[in-house]
């Protein structure tokens, strides 16, 4: 009852979001194909602006994910960017959330895998969208990042931020992007994409 009397409000946001109200779809995803050289993927990358690509097989199948941290692992390795297929460099433990769950599920999610984006699947398994942690900040779902700034609590004392414990994930999303979060809104300190 709550969440419908107050939608527009944190804790109606956090009750009634869900993923594919918030999440990238159609051209917006990132994607490749399995076969494409990573020099073209990382163009996908940059152009998408989510730090990630999915890879998808000929049929449209997601076969994985490449990061910026699997960026930094295939250049430690010094392999080719011109030579080397992202199939090569991928994993198939790409983390995978429903379109119909809650956008405050994603969050959890991202935060207990130490991840910033979410690879949306719809029922048949067909990739749906990528949710990142920027969308969940702009439409208000995170509002306390840091443990170091006191959350908002509710009159019994109880924490009203789903993320009040400090995780190095969002902390270093937060330094990074150079935002500055907390208590339903966030200032920009720094341009950003």
């Amino acid at each position: 009852d709550f969440a419908f009397s107050h939608p527009g409000g944190t804790l109606g946001k956090q009750l009634l979001l869900k993923v594919h109200d918030i999440m990238k779809s159609g051209d917006d995803i990132p994607r490749v194909t399995e076969n494409v050289k990573l020099a073209e993927a990382l163009l996908e990358i940059s152009d998408k602006g989510m730090g990630m690509t999915t890879v998808i097989d000929k049929v449209g199948k997601l076969v994985g994910v490449f990061t910026d941290g699997d960026l930094r692992r295939t250049l430690d390795a010094r392999l080719d960017i011109n030579e080397t297929r992202i199939g090569q460099l991928i994993g198939s433990n790409a983390k995978t959330i429903d379109p119909g769950m809650l956008a405050a599920a994603a969050l959890h999610i991202m935060e207990e895998n130490e991840i910033s984006s979410l690879v949306v699947l719809n029922d048949a398994g067909a990739l749906a969208g990528v949710v990142h942690l920027k969308d969940l900040l702009h439409a208000g779902i995170v509002y306390c990042l840091s443990a170091s700034i006191n959350p908002p609590q509710t009159h019994s004392g109880d924490s009203l931020c789903p993320t009040a414990a400090l995780t190095n994930t969002f902390e270093r999303w937060n330094r990074a992007s150079g935002f500055s979060v907390c208590s339903r809104a966030f200032r920009q300190s720094s341009p950003m994409d």
